[in-house]
């Protein structure tokens, strides 16, 4: 009994740490927003770098879901590629990014 239970315990660790690569929401309304809207609307970025004309605004969110007696650590890496200063790209990766991104109003 406590092998399939270990088994299951395992399996579900497991399956909550995969996530696709990246994952973009299907709404796109925002691309073209200023990256100072971005930053009023949902904070400052915990890291952000230049690379030629493009620069990325990195966010990370963390949390945990209690199962089995014990937590399962969760993240999303949420990175906004801004081009001359306009949103032109965005995308997530990580294990809660679901959950992110329908929290996110950049309306």
């Amino acid at each position: 009994m406590h092998r399939i239970l270990w088994s299951f315990l395992v399996l579900f660790v497991l399956s909550s740490c995969y996530s696709p690569r990246f994952y973009r929401s299907d709404d796109d309304s925002f691309i073209g927003m200023e990256e100072e809207e971005l930053v009023t609307t949902i904070g400052p970025p915990d890291s952000a770098y230049e690379m030629g004309k493009e620069r990325y605004l990195i966010y990370y969110k963390y949390g945990s879901q209690f199962y089995a007696g014990t937590y399962v650590p969760l993240m999303c890496k949420i990175t906004f590629v801004f081009y001359k200063g306009s949103l032109d790209n965005w995308h997530f990766d990580g294990n809660m990014c679901d959950v992110v991104s329908e929290s996110m109003n950049l309306h």
